[in-house]
């Protein structure tokens, strides 16, 4: 009993391991054989070759609707306490 629940997690963070190998081979790797592109550019989901920092930053694997979340709390983090007072404010209809 005790054997199976360390193999499992084991199985899991291999799958977790390969995802990311897998990004990383085709977001930041050149492939000659593509004519010095990545795959991801190949495909046109990239203009420019990343770097492993740039990954990390921005990852590829998120739906559209957490992206969307993510930029509104960002957005709602820079905006000053006066933008917030002095936007306008809707009416109820």
């Amino acid at each position: 009993m005790n054997f199976i629940n360390p193999l499992s997690r084991l199985i899991y963070q291999g799958f977790e391991i390969l995802g990311l190998w897998r990004d990383l081979y085709n977001w930041t790797r050149i492939h000659y054989s593509l004519w010095d592109q990545t795959p991801a550019m190949a495909m046109g989901l990239a203009e420019e070759i990343w770097s492993v920092l740039h990954y990390v930053h921005y990852p590829v694997h998120v739906g559209k609707f957490q992206r969307l979340e993510w930029n509104e709390q960002r957005d709602s983090i820079l905006e000053s306490a006066v933008e917030v007072y002095n936007r306008e404010k809707c009416l109820p209809i």
